[in-house]
């Protein structure tokens, strides 16, 4: 019974969507790495990695020519996710730095890394296109740009979750700018009242005298 049950843990790291041992992949292997990879850094890693995966499963599917909408869509569910976890990760990672500037530059860095690794799988493609070119059926071979498109769609999904982030702190920058720009003519028109109620006590006083 543990054979089998380790055996069906083994295989299931190369099963696709469609495949009845994708479940075991996704619910149970990769929710006890979930587990196992408990720090900041490994879930970070461990999340850039599920992206990663993802992505590669989508185009081995798409070789095949079995890239449905259906299983499109579930994939980019799961990397929007994947993408979000990885943020948060990052942040806790970048807030060990000792200054806000530092904390920046470190989550800028994290986030082109996980830029490159997203957009950056040019091998894992080259590979796709030897292995469809040297089918001899035409029903496997990636023909039109729209079918590739269809990969390129997971990849942007990845990289529109860190432009969020990247719009909600320019966002949250600006309001930080308003609100300190309020508080300034605030206090200055507080000054303003100051300096006027003191020039009139002045006046008056030398009036009495």
């Amino acid at each position: 019974c543990l054979v089998f049950f380790g055996g069906t843990i083994y295989a299931s790291e190369r099963s696709l969507p469609g495949n009845w041992l994708y479940p075991v992949k996704t619910k149970v292997v990769e929710l006890v790495l979930d587990i196992v990879n408990n720090t900041p850094e490994k879930k970070l890693a461990w999340a850039q990695q599920k992206v990663t995966r993802r992505i590669q499963e989508a185009e081995k599917l798409l070789a095949k020519n079995e890239l449905s909408e259906e299983y499109l869509g579930k994939l980019e569910l799961d990397i929007e996710k994947s993408s979000y976890d990885f943020l948060e990760a990052a942040n806790v990672v970048a807030s060990s730095t000792v200054t806000s500037t530092s904390f920046q530059d470190k989550i800028e860095s994290l986030k082109e890394e996980f830029r490159i690794t997203v957009t950056g799988q040019n091998e894992v493609e080259e590979n796709l296109e030897v292995e469809t070119e040297a089918s001899s059926s035409e029903e496997f071979k990636i023909s039109t740009t729209t079918e590739k498109d269809k990969v390129k769609r997971l990849r942007d999904t990845a990289i529109r979750v860190l432009n969020k982030d990247k719009e909600f702190e320019d966002d949250s920058n600006d309001d930080k700018s308003e609100k300190e720009s309020d508080r300034s003519e605030v206090e200055t028109e507080v000054d303003l009242e100051s300096a006027s109620s003191t020039a009139s006590s002045t006046i008056i006083k030398l009036d009495l005298e």
